[in-house]
């Protein structure tokens, strides 16, 4: 896999708006494309460093950082999902695909799912993972109230190190040793997200 980063406003007088991708070293004709789109809080390499190995030898892949996340970049003000799905797809025609297929995991499931919306033509199959697409509104409220929460926005831009404590053993089995983190660390943390 390749570094690649396309920039989208080429052409034009708007906010400029860059998508960085990992792409195939070597396109095989005979392989199809897969897109695989991470989840809120990670980049495109940390999400799928175990998959790509694998999954390399059966697909030309094709893994975007989505904007604000990993070395992706907008001036735009727009933070939908919209913007993002239509970002990627627009990244993806600039590099030449015609057709794929795409997997969105967690956050990346909501951005997959407006893709097939978007780029009708382009997408041909979409699996989504651990997302909660489906989910009415009154039914995240209710999850929120289990967990604790005030809302998903509290969730996952945490204020303070406690909030992240609790956002870790939330997203993970065994979260123990992250709880040992110190207060600093995550403060650390909290800076560098609140900036994006």
């Amino acid at each position: 896999m390749l570094p690649c980063t396309v920039d989208l406003d080429a052409d034009s007088s708007s906010a400029a708006t860059t998508v960085h991708f990992w792409i195939p070293g070597h396109r095989k004709s005979t392989r199809p494309a897969l897109v695989l789109i991470h989840g809120f809080g990670a980049n495109s390499r940390w999400q799928f460093y175990y998959q790509v190995r694998h999954l390399s030898k059966h697909f030309n892949l094709y893994v975007p950082d989505l904007l604000f996340f990993g070395r992706s970049y907008s001036e735009n003000p727009d933070r939908s999902i919209e913007f993002q799905a239509g970002c990627v797809a627009a990244g993806l025609r600039k590099l030449g695909l015609e057709r794929y297929s795409v997997v969105g995991l967690s956050y990346g499931g909501y951005v997959a799912y407006r893709m097939a919306e978007v780029d009708v033509a382009a997408v041909e199959k979409v699996v989504i993972i651990s997302s909660g697409i489906h989910y009415t509104e009154e039914q995240k409220e209710e999850q929120m109230r289990r967990i604790g929460g005030e809302g998903i926005r509290d969730l996952l831009l945490p204020k303070k190190p406690g909030d992240v404590r609790k956002m870790i053993k939330l997203a993970l089995y065994k979260s123990r040793r992250y709880n040992l983190a110190p207060d600093f660390v995550l403060q650390g943390f909290i800076k560098v997200k609140k900036k994006n």
